[in-house]
């Protein structure tokens, strides 16, 4: 039984037994003939004969199963409700795509465009190499949340996601998802003789193929000059992958390598007099040998199993035409690690063609193997190749670029770009030493600029304070770790403002700005000024505040904590943190507005009685200063003449007059009407002649 089996419910799963298939159309045919007045909504699980039915209303499964009883349709074998779900089916995810990528995603805000707390990726519904997963949310309503949003939500790695409900009775068994898209990495066999791989691939892959598959292998062979392959676990066991994987992984490596010792390399000098002689030779032996030659060098590349005739009689054939020089070893120091390294990651060796050459770091030397002519001329290149070396070092030392540089995408994305300009170029970060080389000092200079490309250093900063210092610093952690190796925060923390300082890849800059915006806010102690006007802000101190204060003593908060009032400027300032400011402001605007609509009313006491005061005249005298007019305050028994009426009340304090009347006979003191008529001032007819003609043209 499903851990969301219940008694009753709006969704049915429903198990049979029948002659023939029975697909959504005719099962829902079926229902609605038994349930015309039923709206459902049926989907069936595409290889099994199960299917839920999703009604509008709560429904009894055991009366179902005697409504829908009908042996000449089906034979219900089990019937059952159970919840809404609370799991999503995520696909069109990247085959790359690991389980922590997936959470980092619905995790972050900025990509779902909401907020999710309880998040969890099935292990065993994973299925990238499918391109499919399944979320658990926390609800059926995040569920509905998230389907609706989706088509908005931000590309994750240039895909976009298709997210559905995911109903497990609708999806195969366990057992099958998990099995038939188990993954396991693969293995990589790197530092091979590049003329053997190209021998074993143009010869000998499906022979490798038949021998790895046993152990559920197969090969993945590179392109050409990249001196490695790779073996993927390709299982085609219904049942038990875990356990293959790991035959899988301590077998297939040491089967591959088995192989590779079985082929031989023959490389060969010949003599321009023989060059078409030896070229005979080879056309008269066909087999399967890998060949190489250059007439223009006079070299000669054989590759074949040990154990091959063909290649044996090739040999011999060829060293009776050209007889072979002598073999010899020469070992080269080299004094300068650096450089050394710098030709072995550079894969410099591949260049000189004709001999083995084999290089040791460690021991400083590089061992050259072949016949003599061949082995001068190339101690001659490794030295000019040496001298051609390059280097720089930039001391990293902003905290995290080291660790951004040495990530595996950052490292993929650098080598891609360096591929793509053609350039021989690397680099290696020793501490917080980042060394580059290359072959040129051009190369090395536009190298140099790729990298430092990809870091970003910068501060933001927020005006406010901190209180809780520990708990800001844990949200930057955790915002840290989101993004780890990819970012590093560090925060400094001032007396009024709170700068944070990121270190990232260029790329995740804007992404870190807009979660650190979205976060930082409720931390930082702010101060906001409610706006209101010098006469609502006398009554507001006469009158509101003790309102005010037995408001927020409910909301648990005291007056001296959360504001601060500058009598001389008639300025009220809230001061708290974002959740706070969120309580408090409402209701100090609530009151200011409640001042304002009070004076809108005859029945109320009138402005004048708080304002005809010093102070009153005082602030009137500033308004008249700045306004450059005269403004006076409207008395209570003003506004009860029925000529006169207030219609809105200002921020300010003051407030708009309705006057009964015409613009001709206002019937209220009214110092100039400014009405201009047309372009020419021209008051010839109408309203313009009428009040020219009742008062006075200027």
């Amino acid at each position: 039984m499903l851990k969301d089996k219940i008694e009753k419910g709006r969704f049915i799963v429903v198990e049979w037994k029948s002659k023939d298939d029975k697909n959504e159309e005719r099962l829902e045919n079926f229902i609605k003939g038994k349930m015309p007045n039923e709206s459902i909504k049926v989907m069936k699980n595409p290889e099994k004969s199960i299917a839920q039915v999703e009604f509008t209303s709560e429904q009894d499964p055991e009366y179902l199963k005697i409504l829908w009883s009908k042996r000449q349709f089906w034979e219900i074998t089990n019937i059952y409700a159970k919840e809404e779900s609370c799991r999503i089916k995520v696909e069109n995810i990247p085959s790359t795509a690991e389980i922590r990528d997936i959470y980092r995603y619905f995790t972050n805000a900025r990509n779902v465009t909401m907020r999710l707390t309880d998040v969890e990726v099935e292990e065993r519904f994973f299925c990238p190499m499918d391109g499919r997963c399944v979320v658990r949310l926390s609800s059926p309503q995040d569920v509905k949340a998230i389907c609706a949003r989706s088509k908005d939500f931000i590309p994750y790695r240039d895909l976009h996601f298709v997210i559905s409900p995911f109903y497990e009775e609708l999806n195969p068994s366990n057992d099958e998802i998990s099995n038939k898209y188990f993954y396991v990495d693969p293995i990589t066999v790197a530092d091979v003789d590049g003329t053997k791989l190209m021998y074993l691939k143009d010869f000998h892959s499906d022979k490798i193929d038949e021998e790895l598959s046993v152990k559920c292998g197969k090969i993945k062979w590179c392109d050409s000059g990249i001196k490695k392959v790779e073996i993927i676990f390709d299982c085609s066991h219904e049942h038990d992958k875990r356990r293959h994987s790991e035959i899988w992984r301590r077998d297939v490596k040491t089967i591959f390598l088995n192989i590779l010792g079985k082929v031989r390399t023959i490389r060969k000098t010949i003599p321009g007099s023989t060059w078409h002689q030896v070229i005979g030779v080879l056309e008269q032996n066909s087999g399967d040998i890998w060949v190489d030659e250059d007439e223009n060098k006079h070299t000669l590349v054989l590759v074949g199993l040990n154990d091959d005739i063909v290649l044996k009689t090739m040999e011999l054939e060829i060293d009776k035409l050209a007889k072979p020089k002598p073999i010899v070893d020469k070992k080269m120091r080299v004094e300068v690690r650096d450089k050394l390294d710098a030709f072995a990651r550079l894969e410099l060796q591949d260049s000189i063609g004709g001999v083995d050459i084999n290089i040791d770091v460690k021991s400083g030397l590089i061992k050259i193997h072949g016949e003599e002519t061949q082995v001068k001329e190339a101690e001659t290149c490794v030295l000019q190749l040496l001298n051609h070396i390059v280097f720089c070092e930039t001391d990293l030392a902003v905290d995290g670029f080291s660790g951004i540089l040495s990530s595996q995408l950052i490292q993929d994305k650098i080598n891609a770009d360096k591929e793509s300009n053609g350039w021989r170029c690397g680099f290696l970060i020793d501490g917080n030493r980042l060394k580059i080389f290359a072959i040129d000092q051009t190369v090395l200079n536009g190298f140099k600029d790729l990298i430092m490309a990809q870091l970003s250093e910068q501060d933001i900063r927020y005006e406010g304070r901190v209180d809780t210092h520990s708990t800001l610093r844990e949200n930057l952690q955790k915002i840290e770790d989101e993004y780890s190796p990819y970012v590093k925060l560090s925060v400094n923390v001032k007396q009024r403002e709170v700068v944070i300082h990121i270190v990232s890849t260029k790329s995740h800059v804007d992404c870190i700005v807009e979660e650190l915006n979205e976060n930082i806010d409720a931390y930082l102690i702010k101060e906001e000024i409610v706006p209101m006007g010098p006469s609502v802000f006398k009554y507001f101190l006469e009158k509101s505040f003790p309102d005010l204060k037995s408001i927020l003593a409910q909301l648990n908060l005291k007056i001296g904590d959360v504001l601060q009032i500058n009598e001389e400027k008639s300025v009220i300032t809230v001061v708290g943190d974002k959740k706070t400011r969120n309580k408090v402001i409402p209701v100090v605007t609530k009151l200011a507005r409640a001042i304002r609509s009070h004076w809108s009313y005859i029945e109320r006491e009138g402005i004048h009685n708080y304002m005809l005061d010093g102070k009153g005249n005082s602030i009137l005298g500033k308004i008249n200063a700045v306004k450059k007019c005269h403004i006076r305050w409207v008395t209570q028994y003003e506004m009860m003449e029925d000529g006169i009426n207030c219609i809105v009340p200002l921020k300010t304090g003051q407030s708009i007059f309705l006057c009964y009347g015409s613009l001709i006979y206002p019937g209220y003191p009214i110092d100039a009407i400014v009405i201009a008529a047309n372009k020419k001032l021209q008051h010839k007819r109408q309203l313009a002649a009428d009040l020219v003609s009742k008062g006075e043209n200027f």
